[in-house]
């Protein structure tokens, strides 16, 4: 009864967490319809290998077109949106859970840790690791 109460409290959580992310990726305001889907397709599936091409196939408008829209729009190109957004939903894994840094790498859609660690570096001048030990107070 603890184990599955405690999984409704993480599902609830993680649900929060990526309400939040999406509501702060999309302050600014959106005006194609095109755009704000491609922002929906990357919520649902970036835990996925995905790539702009799928989300223009999913939308069924031109790739080029898609990321000309979405980077006039929100000021970065899709795949940066969608590494900022993994990146959020990595933060609040490594704050939140007791996942290891392999297990969220490949919930957050990094096909490789190496890369999960070089992006994780590249962004916030620190090691997921070190984030953590930092967040909860351990260094």
């Amino acid at each position: 009864m603890e184990n599955k109460y405690s999984e409704l409290i993480m599902l609830n959580l993680l649900y929060n967490v990526l309400l939040q992310a999406k509501q702060q990726n999309t302050d600014k305001k959106v005006n194609s319809i095109y755009v704000q889907q491609a922002i929906d397709y990357i919520c649902e599936n970036y835990d996925k290998n995905i790539k702009i091409g799928d989300m223009a196939n999913h939308l069924n408008v031109d790739r080029t077109y898609l990321y000309r829209l979405f980077k006039r729009e929100c000021g970065l190109s899709p795949q940066k949106y969608l590494l900022n957004f993994r990146m959020k939903i990595a933060l609040n894994k490594l704050k939140d859970t007791q996942k290891s840094i392999s297990e969220i790498s490949q919930a957050c859609g990094f096909g490789q840790v190496s890369l999960f660690y070089h992006q994780f570096k590249k962004i916030y001048n620190d090691t997921p690791l070190n984030y953590r030990k930092l967040y909860r107070g351990i260094v």
